[in-house]
């Protein structure tokens, strides 16, 4: 239990300095290209509060995750009850579409989790950058690939396949 608990605080402690750091690069990357010298004492002064935000946002994140698990636990539970029953008929038919619907469930919830994760790509500039709040980072991350979705999707996917290439190259 002790190990399990370090190993939860070690593992947010490092999403936490993740974010911030992530949040600071997008500051630099604005200054590298307007021309403006980057320390590090220079982004500390630039993102006052971006330690509490970032935990904000990793808290969202959490919450949200146990609701996601909640809500795919009940209808898994859901499922198992359903296909329970059936067996108890012991028809084919109606544990061929169930299996059916397990199939076209799990490619719901693939779909959606990309989707989400295309949507909610920019949090992290809008909490560096512009300073906002987590819940106003993800509003913004989502309205700004509103009608950008699959060019989002697209340079995510060469971004992806350029650092597997260099990955490749490298080893």
């Amino acid at each position: 239990v002790v190990f399990t608990g370090l190993v939860l605080v070690g593992t947010l402690g490092y999403l936490l300095l993740l974010t911030v750091n992530q949040g600071r690069m997008a500051v630099a990357t604005i200054d590298a290209l307007e021309g403006r010298p980057t320390s590090g004492a220079s982004l500390r002064a630039a993102t006052p509060g971006l330690m509490g935000r970032s935990a904000g946002l990793i808290g969202v994140g959490v919450v949200a995750y146990l609701v996601v698990g909640l809500v795919a636990g009940a209808v898994v539970t859901l499922f198992a009850l359903v296909l329970g029953t059936m067996g108890r008929n012991n028809s084919d038919a109606l544990a061929a579409v169930a299996v059916l619907a397990g199939l076209l469930l799990y490619l719901g919830v693939i779909v959606a989790a990309l989707v989400i994760g295309v949507k909610l790509i920019y949090p992290l500039p809008f909490l560096g950058v512009e300073g906002r709040g987590p819940v106003a980072a993800i509003k913004a991350s989502w309205s700004l690939t509103t009608g950008r979705f699959w060019r989002t999707l697209g340079y995510l996917l060469v971004a992806m396949l350029l650092l597997y290439l260099a990955n490749v190259v490298g080893s």
